[in-house]
């Protein structure tokens, strides 16, 4: 939760042609809930020449070069319920659940919702998922 992990989070959506230029990058978190941990402590990027991991990477590739970088997510949207949230944050009140308005913390009580399974949608073609700090 790193200052340029908050603001890059809340805002990439919304620049304008931000799909339309080579951006790489990955954001490492490490989450402190026993239901994530062991699943995020090993999420890292690794530099091969320093043999070391790191926090965050960023590349930004020359007019005559190109970066060629994949997303590798093993979670899949499912044919569960469908949120739509109303706006980008790292927390939520409420959010609209297959179409209804409900507060999001009774929804999760209510339906046991396990922490260990990420939030997955498809964006653009590519699956990005986000996982749960806490309720």
């Amino acid at each position: 939760m790193s200052e340029i992990h908050t603001i890059y989070g809340l805002t990439a959506a919304s620049i304008p042609g931000i799909r339309d230029i080579a951006i790489v990058g990955w954001i490492a978190v490490c989450i402190s809930t026993t239901a994530t941990r062991s699943r995020q402590k090993s999420s890292r990027p690794y530099r091969r020449s320093r043999g070391r991991s790191h926090r965050g990477v960023a590349c930004r590739a020359a007019a005559d070069r190109e970066a060629v970088v994949d997303i590798v997510n093993l979670a899949t949207p499912g044919t569960g319920d469908a949120f739509v949230f109303s706006a980008p944050s790292f927390s939520v009140q409420e959010c609209e659940i297959n179409g209804e308005r409900q507060d999001f913390y009774d929804y999760a009580v209510r339906n046991n919702l396990d922490l260990k399974q990420p939030l997955v949608t498809d964006l653009h073609g590519e699956f990005i998922s986000v996982s749960f700090k806490g309720i």
